[in-house]
């Protein structure tokens, strides 16, 4: 009962708070130059390292970003990173060493976020969209938002998404320079990943986990195995062919392998992409750990053979 109390005077308290933030906001917003960047989205499957990719590359070099405190003030993002900006400051480079995010949350006010409840103001969260959703919401207030996160922390923007792995069409209309990096995961390793996830999470049956490629509908009676099998699969092929139509140049692949066992190289080596392509970034004096795969132990024989049978299959 104590717990339900508090829980609803700090939702109370934060409701205020943005209340008196959006006259800055709006000012904020209204001040904006043109940007002079490049915005960079990393996409991928769900579970296939996005999360760890976007931590490094913020830690390592000065991108602008959704912090947890602008996901926290998602009406009013913009004056919630100008004025709190020491504190999302004090995050990084090293004042947290583990690298490990909890499904996507990485901890701390001033640690990269998702951004979901400011994305989900415009966007639907789980479907396939394309230019015309674009006729559905203010395209304006999304640009001005992101322009003004990268000037409020001075540097060339970046989020991670996996939802921005079915928007690829509408974001290029909103940002027509903008550049993708796709993150890749051993299928059967991703497979599992997400299989863990449903039930970690205690997820329905029917329901699916994170993001749903186009092709949802077809397969939203199969099995949970085949489903996994299919998320993976074809949210990758959604990606390359969104690729084709916008821009195969615009696209830079790393897997997750490679970002684990040899991160400095991996990482740079997107740098070097990301600078031939209009966006410069300042290294920081921050050494990149040495990081192991995530454990994929194996399932029971059945459904590893399930697994096994379904890749084998799914183009068929």
């Amino acid at each position: 009962m104590l717990k339900k109390i508090k829980n609803k005077l700090v939702q109370g308290t934060e409701s205020i708070c943005m209340a008196g933030l959006v006259p800055i906001e709006k000012i904020l917003l209204e001040r904006l130059k043109n940007p002079t960047s490049p915005v960079v989205f990393i996409i991928g499957a769900p579970r296939s390292g996005t999360s760890l990719l976007y931590e490094l590359l913020v830690r390592r070099y000065n991108f602008s970003y959704i912090s947890n405190l602008a996901q926290k003030f998602n009406e009013t993002p913009v004056a919630a990173t100008k004025l709190g900006i020491k504190f999302i400051k004090k995050w990084h480079p090293q004042s947290n060493n583990s690298y490990n995010s909890n499904y996507g949350n990485i901890n701390g006010w001033g640690a990269p976020s998702e951004g979901g409840m400011i994305w989900n103001r415009w966007f639907p969260e789980s479907h396939y969209l394309d230019e015309t959703s674009i006729e559905n919401f203010n395209s304006k207030l999304v640009q001005k938002t992101i322009y003004g996160l990268a000037a409020a922390m001075n540097g060339p923007f970046i989020n991670k998404n996996v939802m921005h792995s079915v928007h690829i069409r509408l974001l290029n209309l909103l940002f027509p320079d903008c550049l993708f990096i796709h993150i890749t995961r051993d299928i059967q390793s991703n497979v599992r990943s997400i299989l863990r996830a449903h039930a970690k999470f205690s997820i329905h049956k029917n329901e699916w986990f994170s993001v749903k490629p186009r092709e949802y509908e077809k397969y939203k009676n199969e099995d949970i195995i085949l489903r996994s099998v299919i998320q993976v699969h074809y949210i990758h092929q959604n990606i390359h062919e969104d690729a084709e139509l916008v821009g195969e140049n615009r696209f830079y692949t790393v897997t997750y392998e490679d970002v684990c066992q040899n991160s400095e190289t991996a990482i740079d080596a997107i740098n070097v992409y990301l600078n031939k392509n209009g966006v410069e970034v300042r290294k920081r004096d921050t050494a990149l750990p040495k990081l192991s795969l995530s454990s994929t132990n194996k399932f029971d024989a059945r459904t590893e053979q399930k697994i096994q049978y379904y890749l084998q299959n799914i183009n068929q």
